[in-house]
């Protein structure tokens, strides 16, 4: 597993340093390979921990972060929070459709946070999270056998 962290963006007016990103590469391995975007790193390792029996998985914690990863690797599939793509809309996935070409992506989606913008174009899915685990991997499980035909 390698892990990188990283700040990217200018010094603030503050004098804060940009946005801090996060990314974890898994080590290569025979599985399918799911790259999950979320912004909540206690989801991102919960997530991880839920998928990683079945999956190798791969994360990133921001939008920029996981352009870098997928220029770097191709996973078969990506899961996205919502909350990441509500604030900037549809160009964030427009970004993962450019640097992953068909790459099937479902939007992970809370009731505080379902998606508002018409994602018709690039999502293929969407998943409910936070949800108990068994119900949550039956989700992405039955979304990878639809998708990675």
């Amino acid at each position: 597993m390698i892990r990188i962290c990283y700040t990217y963006g200018s010094v603030n007016p503050d004098g804060r340093r940009g946005e801090t990103g996060f990314i974890e590469v898994p080590a290569a391995g025979e599985d399918r390979h799911i790259l999950v975007v979320h912004g909540g790193m206690g989801d991102l390792q919960q997530l991880k921990r839920v998928l990683c029996g079945d999956f190798r998985v791969g994360l990133a914690s921001t939008v920029p972060a996981a352009a870098a990863y997928l220029s770097a690797h191709r996973p078969d599939m990506m899961l996205v929070d919502a909350g990441l793509t509500a604030c900037i809309g549809n160009g964030a996935l427009g970004v993962f459709r450019t640097s992953a070409r068909a790459l099937p992506i479902a939007v992970l989606f809370s009731d505080s946070v379902f998606p508002a913008c018409d994602f018709d174009t690039y999502v293929q899915g969407f998943i409910a999270w936070p949800a108990p685990a068994q119900i949550f991997l039956e989700d992405v499980r039955a979304f990878a056998a639809h998708s990675l035909v």
